[in-house]
């Protein structure tokens, strides 16, 4: 179920800190090495790289 509820939590868009907290994790690095993986969004980093791509040539 923790599992579960984790990974809903992030599909929300909630934050790792928020999830850690109501997961019970004692730290951040516990929850980053269980569920780090869901909170990447490939589509988001690729329109991040491109905006920076941008950025520095307007520069």
């Amino acid at each position: 179920m923790r599992h579960a509820a984790a990974s809903l939590f992030i599909e929300q868009g909630w934050n790792p800190k928020k999830t850690q907290t109501l997961l019970g994790h004692a730290n951040i690095t516990m929850t980053m090495d269980c569920y780090g993986h869901l909170f990447e969004d490939p589509e988001k980093d690729v329109a991040m790289f491109e905006k920076l791509e941008q950025d520095f040539r307007a520069a």
